[in-house]
């Protein structure tokens, strides 16, 4: 026998989530789609035109410049030089996917207040805390 407990999401009340953003494969199959919303309020859709090899080969150049970064913590007097590279590709990676300059004003007003951002994914994976 199978027990299986669901948990529904406490989508009135306290949430801690102000901002959350859905990334789901475009359905005419030219990028993604994000649907941005601040606060529980209206939701404004973003294309992003990275396709999934786009994404692969963006998640490789970050593992790549995490590793290099770890690799460099090991010897003296680099540490800055390690963090700067890690700084320059994870802005590099924001840019790439948050082309659209009306997202990208929408995130950066709306992370100055200190919001905690939800993001939910369909095959968009990359590691937002490097961003």
């Amino acid at each position: 026998m199978v027990v299986e407990q669901k948990l529904r999401l406490p989508f009135t009340g306290n949430f801690p989530v102000q901002i959350q953003m859905s990334i789901f494969a475009s359905s005419s199959g030219n990028g993604y789609d994000v649907y941005f919303s601040a606060d529980m309020g209206m939701f404004h859709r973003f294309h992003i035109g990275l396709k999934p090899d786009d994404v692969a080969e963006l998640n490789a150049e970050l593992q790549e410049t995490v590793e290099r970064v770890a690799g460099n913590l090991m010897e003296e007097d680099t540490h800055s030089e390690a963090f700067l590279a890690l700084v320059e590709k994870g802005s590099f990676a924001y840019k790439r996917i948050f082309a659209d300059n009306g997202l990208r004003k929408l995130l950066s007003n709306t992370l100055k207040r200190d919001a905690i951002v939800q993001i939910v994914s369909d095959g968009f994976f990359v590691p937002w805390e490097l961003l």
